[in-house]
């Protein structure tokens, strides 16, 4: 995700309406697609999101069985649209328990009439208790900074989480240094053994994102002094709007010195032809195997 060019969007509503119809697009449906094939099992993660925006990928991961969810973003406003959006469904779902709840009791209620005179009845056995949502915790810090700056151990502890989401946070940094201290923040909070899973731009010259064949559209590419390129991505949803992002040298080519000398290694990147929405239309999506422009990843800490 990038920094929203248009004003309008800062109508929590009218942009949360469009971002949703964003996930719509092909290349967000390919996306969902390969983060979840790489989340997986989840069962009683500890979970950091870092550039998490609004929580999408975090719902995911408690989805998956994820007990405890850190989101991290630099941007307050994809931080409160989040929790506005945690707490609507929060209350949707009390809503139903309660509808639910009711329904059982009058059932309840009628079976216990039909059952008065017969004096040889188990006894009833209470519903199971509904396990407690799982709480998203809502934190706001730079990634291309130190996290530990902002946000003490007893808030974000170190070496503590079995997974790590960072979709994308690469895709905007000015500088190697900003790229490098991302990777030193996954290294600092993933515990040994913990699991990555992200995403990044590869190619932003490739002809599927030239033409918005899968619902973006890449122009303006310019070059940066780091050796890196800065592009105005254009979203195709109704109405459109515009991202910009900045990449370094590193980050498309995927480099993989800065992580593996911090810990991270078995970095590998899914393929794209063999998640099922690109087997159900080999064909739509030739142009993007064969030259994807972004990749979805996962490695592990080593130890």
């Amino acid at each position: 995700m990038a920094r929203i060019i248009d004003s309008r969007s800062s109508k929590f509503d009218a942009f949360a309406k469009r971002y949703a119809s964003g996930r719509r697009l092909p290349h967000s449906q390919l996306e969902f697609h390969l983060f979840k094939k790489a989340l997986g099992d989840c069962t009683n993660y500890r979970v950091l999101d870092i550039a998490g925006g609004m929580g999408e990928y975090a719902r995911h991961a408690i989805e998956a069985g994820a007990s405890h969810i850190d989101v991290v973003d630099n941007r307050r406003e994809m931080l409160q649209l989040g929790a506005k959006v945690e707490e609507e469904s929060n209350e949707k779902n009390d809503k139903d328990d309660n509808h639910n709840n009711n329904n059982n009791n009058e059932k309840k209620k009628e079976s216990e009439n039909e059952n008065t005179n017969n004096t040889n009845n188990e006894t009833e056995k209470p519903p199971p208790t509904k396990k407690k949502p799982v709480k998203i915790h809502w934190h706001f810090a730079y990634n291309t900074l130190p996290l530990s700056l902002s946000l003490p151990p007893t808030i974000l502890p170190p070496s503590s989480y079995d997974l790590i989401i960072a979709m994308w946070p690469w895709d905007h940094v000015a500088t190697f240094q900003d790229y490098i201290h991302i990777w030193k923040n996954i290294s600092y909070y993933l515990k040994p053994g913990g699991r990555l899973v992200a995403a990044r731009m590869t190619n932003p010259w490739c002809e599927a994102l030239q033409s918005g064949k899968y619902g973006a559209k890449c122009a303006l590419i310019q070059q940066t002094e780091q050796r890196g390129v800065k592009v105005t991505v254009t979203v195709k949803t109704t109405p459109p709007f515009e991202v910009e992002s900045e990449m370094t040298e590193a980050s498309l080519r995927g480099e993989t010195e800065v992580p593996e000398a911090l810990g991270i290694g078995g970095l590998r990147s899914l393929e794209v032809a063999e998640v099922e929405i690109v087997k159900r239309d080999p064909v739509f999506w030739r142009e993007f195997v064969e030259d994807p422009y972004f990749v979805v990843f996962e490695g592990r800490k080593v130890g």
